[in-house]
Protein backbone atom coordinates (compact mmCIF):
# COMPACT_ATOMS: atom_id res chain seq x y z
CA UNK A 1 0.00 0.00 0.00
CA UNK A 2 2.95 2.24 0.63
CA UNK A 3 4.81 1.67 -2.26
CA UNK A 4 1.43 2.45 -4.04
CA UNK A 5 0.85 6.07 -2.74
CA UNK A 6 4.63 6.97 -3.37
CA UNK A 7 3.99 5.98 -6.77
CA UNK A 8 0.63 8.05 -6.82
CA UNK A 9 2.45 11.15 -5.12
CA UNK A 10 5.33 10.69 -7.69
CA UNK A 11 2.83 10.64 -10.82
CA UNK A 12 0.77 13.78 -9.42
CA UNK A 13 4.23 15.44 -8.87
CA UNK A 14 5.18 14.58 -12.56
CA UNK A 15 1.39 15.89 -13.88
CA UNK A 16 2.08 19.23 -11.89
CA UNK A 17 5.27 19.46 -13.80
CA UNK A 18 4.11 18.90 -17.00
CA UNK A 19 1.23 20.95 -16.28
CA UNK A 20 4.04 24.47 -15.43
CA UNK A 21 5.83 23.40 -18.97
CA UNK A 22 2.33 24.10 -20.68
CA UNK A 23 1.95 27.39 -19.40
CA UNK A 24 4.46 30.40 -19.30
CA UNK A 25 4.40 34.18 -18.62
CA UNK A 26 6.28 36.41 -21.03
CA UNK A 27 6.95 40.59 -21.38
CA UNK A 28 7.53 41.85 -24.53
CA UNK A 29 10.97 43.24 -25.29
CA UNK A 30 9.60 45.79 -27.39
CA UNK A 31 6.16 47.42 -27.64
CA UNK A 32 6.79 50.08 -30.48
CA UNK A 33 6.04 48.95 -34.02
CA UNK A 34 7.83 49.64 -37.42
CA UNK A 35 6.98 50.72 -40.78
CA UNK A 36 3.62 51.69 -41.71
CA UNK A 37 1.60 54.60 -40.17
CA UNK A 38 -0.24 52.61 -38.08
CA UNK A 39 3.25 52.47 -35.58
CA UNK A 40 1.89 55.93 -35.32
CA UNK A 41 -0.88 54.93 -34.07
CA UNK A 42 -1.08 51.73 -31.75
CA UNK A 43 1.82 50.36 -29.51
CA UNK A 44 1.84 46.79 -27.76
CA UNK A 45 0.65 47.23 -23.97
CA UNK A 46 3.64 46.56 -22.04
CA UNK A 47 2.30 43.52 -19.41
CA UNK A 48 3.42 39.60 -19.11
CA UNK A 49 1.32 37.51 -21.27
CA UNK A 50 0.36 34.29 -20.71
CA UNK A 51 0.67 31.36 -23.20
CA UNK A 52 -1.31 28.32 -22.12
CA UNK A 53 -0.44 25.32 -24.98
CA UNK A 54 2.13 23.42 -25.50
CA UNK A 55 1.82 23.56 -29.28
CA UNK A 56 1.67 27.93 -29.89
CA UNK A 57 -0.86 28.95 -33.03
CA UNK A 58 -2.03 31.98 -31.81
CA UNK A 59 -1.41 35.07 -28.92
CA UNK A 60 -3.69 37.01 -27.12
CA UNK A 61 -2.24 40.36 -26.44
CA UNK A 62 -3.50 43.88 -25.87
CA UNK A 63 -2.88 46.93 -27.92
CA UNK A 64 -3.28 50.68 -26.65
CA UNK A 65 -3.91 53.80 -28.77
CA UNK A 66 -0.66 56.14 -28.28
CA UNK A 67 -2.32 58.69 -30.44
CA UNK A 68 -5.71 60.01 -31.22
CA UNK A 69 -6.97 60.66 -34.76
CA UNK A 70 -10.44 62.25 -34.40
CA UNK A 71 -10.88 62.12 -38.06
CA UNK A 72 -11.19 58.25 -37.83
CA UNK A 73 -14.67 58.90 -35.53
CA UNK A 74 -16.36 60.65 -38.50
CA UNK A 75 -16.18 57.03 -40.59
CA UNK A 76 -17.72 53.99 -40.63
CA UNK A 77 -15.46 50.85 -40.48
CA UNK A 78 -15.65 49.95 -43.83
CA UNK A 79 -13.95 53.24 -44.89
CA UNK A 80 -10.94 52.73 -42.75
CA UNK A 81 -8.74 50.89 -44.81
CA UNK A 82 -4.98 48.91 -44.12
CA UNK A 83 -2.77 48.61 -46.66
CA UNK A 84 0.65 46.71 -46.99
CA UNK A 85 2.21 44.10 -44.94
CA UNK A 86 -0.26 43.03 -41.76
CA UNK A 87 0.66 44.25 -37.87
CA UNK A 88 3.40 41.22 -36.41
CA UNK A 89 4.34 40.22 -33.38
CA UNK A 90 8.21 38.08 -33.79
CA UNK A 91 8.77 35.04 -31.29
CA UNK A 92 12.48 34.60 -30.15
CA UNK A 93 14.18 31.57 -28.81
CA UNK A 94 16.66 32.03 -25.42
CA UNK A 95 19.38 33.37 -28.48
CA UNK A 96 17.63 36.37 -29.59
CA UNK A 97 17.01 34.57 -32.91
CA UNK A 98 13.57 34.76 -34.79
CA UNK A 99 11.89 31.65 -34.44
CA UNK A 100 8.61 32.95 -36.19
CA UNK A 101 6.25 36.00 -37.24
CA UNK A 102 2.53 36.21 -36.00
CA UNK A 103 -0.11 38.17 -38.04
CA UNK A 104 -2.90 40.36 -36.34
CA UNK A 105 -5.81 37.62 -37.30
CA UNK A 106 -8.31 38.41 -39.46
CA UNK A 107 -10.93 39.15 -37.06
CA UNK A 108 -9.31 41.40 -35.22
CA UNK A 109 -9.07 43.78 -37.61
CA UNK A 110 -12.32 45.75 -36.75
CA UNK A 111 -11.25 45.32 -33.32
CA UNK A 112 -8.41 47.94 -34.42
CA UNK A 113 -10.57 49.70 -35.86
CA UNK A 114 -12.81 50.46 -33.25
CA UNK A 115 -9.56 51.25 -31.58
CA UNK A 116 -8.78 53.95 -34.08
CA UNK A 117 -11.89 55.70 -33.32
CA UNK A 118 -11.26 56.03 -29.67
CA UNK A 119 -9.20 57.87 -27.43
CA UNK A 120 -5.58 58.39 -26.62
CA UNK A 121 -5.23 55.83 -23.86
CA UNK A 122 -8.24 53.16 -24.96
CA UNK A 123 -6.82 49.65 -24.63
CA UNK A 124 -8.46 46.51 -26.66
CA UNK A 125 -7.11 42.69 -26.53
CA UNK A 126 -6.39 41.25 -30.34
CA UNK A 127 -5.22 38.04 -31.34
CA UNK A 128 -1.97 37.29 -33.38
CA UNK A 129 -2.14 34.02 -35.28
CA UNK A 130 0.43 31.51 -36.55
CA UNK A 131 -0.29 29.39 -39.47
CA UNK A 132 1.75 26.26 -38.18
CA UNK A 133 2.63 25.26 -34.26
CA UNK A 134 5.39 26.70 -32.36
CA UNK A 135 6.58 24.84 -29.45
CA UNK A 136 6.12 26.92 -26.00
CA UNK A 137 10.03 25.10 -24.66
CA UNK A 138 11.57 27.47 -27.75
CA UNK A 139 10.09 30.30 -26.99
CA UNK A 140 12.30 33.00 -24.66
CA UNK A 141 10.75 36.36 -25.46
CA UNK A 142 8.13 38.51 -28.06
CA UNK A 143 8.00 41.52 -29.35
CA UNK A 144 5.66 44.24 -31.60
CA UNK A 145 7.83 43.93 -34.80
CA UNK A 146 5.71 45.25 -38.17
CA UNK A 147 3.07 47.63 -38.52
CA UNK A 148 0.82 48.21 -42.21
CA UNK A 149 -0.27 51.56 -43.40
CA UNK A 150 -3.79 52.79 -42.25
CA UNK A 151 -6.02 55.12 -44.36
CA UNK A 152 -7.12 57.87 -44.25
CA UNK A 153 -4.73 59.29 -42.85
CA UNK A 154 -4.32 62.56 -40.95
CA UNK A 155 -1.66 64.88 -40.44
CA UNK A 156 -1.06 68.09 -38.81
CA UNK A 157 2.19 70.17 -38.96
CA UNK A 158 3.56 73.32 -37.79
CA UNK A 159 7.01 74.87 -38.52
CA UNK A 160 8.45 77.08 -41.44
CA UNK A 161 8.84 77.40 -44.73
CA UNK A 162 11.78 79.84 -44.94
CA UNK A 163 11.06 82.10 -42.86
CA UNK A 164 7.24 82.26 -42.93
CA UNK A 165 5.89 80.19 -39.92
CA UNK A 166 3.23 78.01 -41.05
CA UNK A 167 -0.08 75.14 -39.70
CA UNK A 168 -0.82 72.80 -42.06
CA UNK A 169 -3.04 69.86 -42.17
CA UNK A 170 -3.67 67.07 -45.18
CA UNK A 171 -5.32 63.70 -45.34
CA UNK A 172 -3.96 60.59 -47.14
CA UNK A 173 -6.41 58.31 -49.05
CA UNK A 174 -5.84 54.80 -50.26
CA UNK A 175 -4.65 56.04 -53.32
CA UNK A 176 -1.91 57.78 -52.11
CA UNK A 177 -3.75 60.96 -52.83
CA UNK A 178 -3.29 63.72 -50.46
CA UNK A 179 -5.88 66.95 -49.81
CA UNK A 180 -4.98 69.43 -47.02
CA UNK A 181 -4.66 73.16 -46.10
CA UNK A 182 -1.96 75.03 -44.57
CA UNK A 183 -2.62 78.97 -43.58
CA UNK A 184 0.31 81.49 -42.64
CA UNK A 185 0.38 81.83 -38.82
CA UNK A 186 -0.88 85.15 -37.61
CA UNK A 187 2.23 86.71 -35.62
CA UNK A 188 2.63 90.10 -35.08
CA UNK A 189 5.95 90.58 -36.98
CA UNK A 190 4.36 89.40 -40.16
CA UNK A 191 2.70 91.36 -42.50
CA UNK A 192 1.22 88.50 -44.75
CA UNK A 193 -0.80 86.23 -44.31
CA UNK A 194 -2.47 83.20 -46.73
CA UNK A 195 -5.02 80.32 -46.48
CA UNK A 196 -4.39 77.83 -49.61
CA UNK A 197 -5.57 74.38 -50.43
CA UNK A 198 -2.95 71.54 -51.23
CA UNK A 199 -3.96 68.51 -53.48
CA UNK A 200 -0.83 66.04 -54.28
CA UNK A 201 0.18 62.48 -53.60
CA UNK A 202 2.66 60.05 -52.63
CA UNK A 203 5.55 59.56 -55.52
CA UNK A 204 7.62 56.74 -53.83
CA UNK A 205 8.95 55.63 -50.33
CA UNK A 206 8.46 58.63 -47.95
CA UNK A 207 8.20 61.43 -50.76
CA UNK A 208 5.55 63.71 -50.86
CA UNK A 209 4.64 66.38 -53.67
CA UNK A 210 1.84 68.87 -52.95
CA UNK A 211 0.88 71.18 -55.06
CA UNK A 212 -0.62 74.71 -53.32
CA UNK A 213 -3.45 76.43 -54.91
CA UNK A 214 -5.80 79.68 -54.16
CA UNK A 215 -9.51 79.25 -53.76
CA UNK A 216 -9.72 80.41 -57.02
CA UNK A 217 -7.87 77.53 -58.75
CA UNK A 218 -4.27 79.13 -59.11
CA UNK A 219 -1.04 76.40 -58.76
CA UNK A 220 0.64 78.97 -56.85
CA UNK A 221 3.34 76.98 -55.31
CA UNK A 222 4.94 73.49 -54.77
CA UNK A 223 5.89 70.92 -51.76
CA UNK A 224 8.63 68.61 -52.46
CA UNK A 225 9.85 66.65 -49.17
CA UNK A 226 10.23 63.43 -47.50
CA UNK A 227 7.06 62.47 -44.44
CA UNK A 228 7.74 60.64 -41.23
CA UNK A 229 6.76 60.13 -37.67
CA UNK A 230 8.03 63.07 -36.91
CA UNK A 231 7.35 65.69 -39.91
CA UNK A 232 8.13 67.19 -43.25
CA UNK A 233 10.61 68.30 -44.76
CA UNK A 234 11.71 69.38 -48.18
CA UNK A 235 12.10 72.36 -50.54
CA UNK A 236 8.76 74.56 -51.58
CA UNK A 237 8.73 76.58 -55.15
CA UNK A 238 6.90 79.75 -55.06
CA UNK A 239 5.91 79.59 -58.85
CA UNK A 240 5.36 83.47 -59.09
CA UNK A 241 8.61 84.43 -58.80
CA UNK A 242 10.28 80.48 -59.13
CA UNK A 243 12.31 81.15 -55.66
CA UNK A 244 13.15 77.86 -53.39
CA UNK A 245 12.73 77.96 -49.71
CA UNK A 246 13.45 75.16 -47.41
CA UNK A 247 10.49 74.01 -45.23
CA UNK A 248 10.67 71.71 -41.73
CA UNK A 249 7.39 70.77 -40.41
CA UNK A 250 6.71 68.74 -37.33
CA UNK A 251 3.84 66.80 -36.70
CA UNK A 252 1.77 68.34 -33.63
CA UNK A 253 -0.99 66.14 -32.69
CA UNK A 254 -1.95 69.01 -29.98
CA UNK A 255 -3.17 71.05 -33.03
CA UNK A 256 -6.68 71.51 -34.21
CA UNK A 257 -6.74 70.55 -37.65
CA UNK A 258 -7.34 72.86 -40.43
CA UNK A 259 -11.40 72.46 -41.95
CA UNK A 260 -10.51 71.47 -45.38
CA UNK A 261 -13.82 69.28 -45.82
CA UNK A 262 -15.90 71.67 -47.35
CA UNK A 263 -13.29 72.46 -50.80
CA UNK A 264 -14.14 70.33 -53.85
CA UNK A 265 -10.71 69.89 -54.86
CA UNK A 266 -11.96 68.36 -58.08
CA UNK A 267 -12.83 72.21 -58.90
CA UNK A 268 -9.22 72.93 -58.98
CA UNK A 269 -8.95 70.76 -62.21
CA UNK A 270 -11.68 72.99 -63.63
CA UNK A 271 -9.35 75.56 -63.96
CA UNK A 272 -7.37 73.81 -66.59
CA UNK A 273 -11.12 73.47 -68.22
CA UNK A 274 -11.42 77.02 -67.53
CA UNK A 275 -8.16 78.05 -69.41
CA UNK A 276 -8.63 75.52 -72.44
CA UNK A 277 -11.59 76.95 -73.33
CA UNK A 278 -9.93 81.22 -73.03
CA UNK A 279 -7.02 79.20 -75.01
CA UNK A 280 -9.26 77.69 -78.25
CA UNK A 281 -11.34 81.48 -78.22
CA UNK A 282 -7.55 82.92 -78.38
CA UNK A 283 -6.91 79.88 -81.71
CA UNK A 284 -9.93 81.22 -83.35
CA UNK A 285 -8.73 84.93 -82.87
CA UNK A 286 -5.57 84.27 -84.56
CA UNK A 287 -7.47 82.40 -87.48
CA UNK A 288 -10.39 85.01 -87.66
CA UNK A 289 -7.60 87.41 -88.22
CA UNK A 290 -6.42 85.57 -91.06
CA UNK A 291 -9.88 85.45 -93.03
CA UNK A 292 -9.34 88.64 -94.29
CA UNK A 293 -6.40 88.67 -96.32
CA UNK A 294 -5.57 88.54 -100.05
CA UNK A 295 -6.21 85.35 -100.98
CA UNK A 296 -5.21 85.88 -104.36
CA UNK A 297 -1.79 86.80 -102.98
CA UNK A 298 0.07 83.40 -103.71
CA UNK A 299 3.88 84.57 -103.56
CA UNK A 300 6.56 83.91 -101.39
CA UNK A 301 5.98 83.98 -97.64
CA UNK A 302 8.01 87.07 -95.56
CA UNK A 303 10.67 85.96 -93.46
CA UNK A 304 8.64 87.62 -90.53
CA UNK A 305 5.70 85.50 -91.31
CA UNK A 306 7.73 82.61 -91.91
CA UNK A 307 9.45 83.33 -87.88
CA UNK A 308 5.98 84.20 -86.51
CA UNK A 309 4.57 80.68 -87.97
CA UNK A 310 7.22 79.16 -86.64
CA UNK A 311 6.96 80.33 -83.38
CA UNK A 312 2.92 79.54 -83.07
CA UNK A 313 3.43 76.16 -84.04
CA UNK A 314 6.12 75.67 -81.24
CA UNK A 315 3.57 77.25 -79.20
CA UNK A 316 1.00 74.44 -79.90
CA UNK A 317 3.62 72.06 -79.59
CA UNK A 318 4.03 73.25 -75.93
CA UNK A 319 0.32 73.45 -75.45
CA UNK A 320 -0.56 70.27 -76.60
CA UNK A 321 2.04 68.92 -74.15
CA UNK A 322 0.69 70.32 -71.48
CA UNK A 323 -3.23 69.75 -72.08
CA UNK A 324 -1.99 65.74 -72.37
CA UNK A 325 -0.46 66.21 -68.44
CA UNK A 326 -3.26 67.99 -67.40
CA UNK A 327 -5.41 65.30 -68.95
CA UNK A 328 -3.95 62.82 -67.26
CA UNK A 329 -4.21 64.67 -63.57
CA UNK A 330 -0.78 66.06 -63.37
CA UNK A 331 -1.82 69.42 -60.84
CA UNK A 332 1.83 70.68 -62.06
CA UNK A 333 0.10 71.53 -65.80
CA UNK A 334 -1.76 74.25 -64.09
CA UNK A 335 1.44 75.93 -63.78
CA UNK A 336 1.53 76.67 -67.54
CA UNK A 337 -1.34 78.09 -68.32
CA UNK A 338 -1.85 81.46 -67.39
CA UNK A 339 1.76 81.48 -69.69
CA UNK A 340 0.41 79.93 -72.44
CA UNK A 341 -2.65 82.18 -72.40
CA UNK A 342 -1.06 85.45 -72.74
CA UNK A 343 1.10 84.01 -75.43
CA UNK A 344 -2.13 82.60 -77.26
CA UNK A 345 -3.51 86.40 -76.91
CA UNK A 346 0.08 87.69 -78.17
CA UNK A 347 -0.17 86.12 -81.42
CA UNK A 348 -3.68 86.62 -82.33
CA UNK A 349 -2.73 90.40 -82.24
CA UNK A 350 0.84 89.59 -84.74
CA UNK A 351 -1.28 87.79 -86.94
CA UNK A 352 -4.27 90.72 -86.81
CA UNK A 353 -1.61 93.32 -87.85
CA UNK A 354 0.18 90.87 -90.66
CA UNK A 355 -2.99 89.43 -92.43
CA UNK A 356 -2.50 91.50 -95.07
CA UNK A 357 1.01 90.17 -96.15
CA UNK A 358 -0.01 86.69 -95.91
CA UNK A 359 0.23 84.31 -99.09
CA UNK A 360 -2.55 81.17 -99.37
CA UNK A 361 0.79 78.62 -98.62
CA UNK A 362 0.60 80.27 -95.23
CA UNK A 363 -2.97 80.24 -94.79
CA UNK A 364 -2.44 76.46 -95.47
CA UNK A 365 0.23 76.29 -92.79
CA UNK A 366 -1.91 77.78 -90.42
CA UNK A 367 -4.94 75.41 -91.36
CA UNK A 368 -2.54 72.46 -90.65
CA UNK A 369 -1.13 74.08 -87.23
CA UNK A 370 -4.89 74.15 -86.69
CA UNK A 371 -5.46 70.53 -87.48
CA UNK A 372 -2.68 69.48 -84.98
CA UNK A 373 -4.20 71.00 -82.06
CA UNK A 374 -7.89 69.29 -82.87
CA UNK A 375 -6.78 66.18 -83.53
CA UNK A 376 -4.83 66.22 -80.40
CA UNK A 377 -7.81 67.48 -78.42
CA UNK A 378 -9.74 64.66 -80.01
CA UNK A 379 -7.48 61.89 -78.85
CA UNK A 380 -7.78 63.39 -75.32
CA UNK A 381 -11.43 63.21 -74.75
Amino acid sequence: MKKFTTFCLALLALSFISCGEKSKQITPQSIDFKGGSLSNLVELVSAPYTLNSDDITHVNVQLRLKQSAPHFDELSLNEIEFRGAPLTLNLYDVGGNEIEELKLGQSSYDTLKKLLQGNEGDIVEVVFTYDDKVKLKDVASLAAHKANAVYPMMYTLEGGIGNNQVVMSFMEFSDKTIHGAYYYKKYAKMGSQAYLYLKGDRKSDNVLEIAEYTLDGYNSGSFVGKISNKGYKGEFVANMNLKRYIFDLRINNQLRPLDFSAIDFDRFYDYISHYEDVFMDAIEEVEDAMDDYDNDNDGASSGDISKLLDEYEDFVDQYIKVAKKAANGDASALLHYPKLMQEAAEYAEEAEECKGDMTARDLQRLQQISQKIMEAMADME
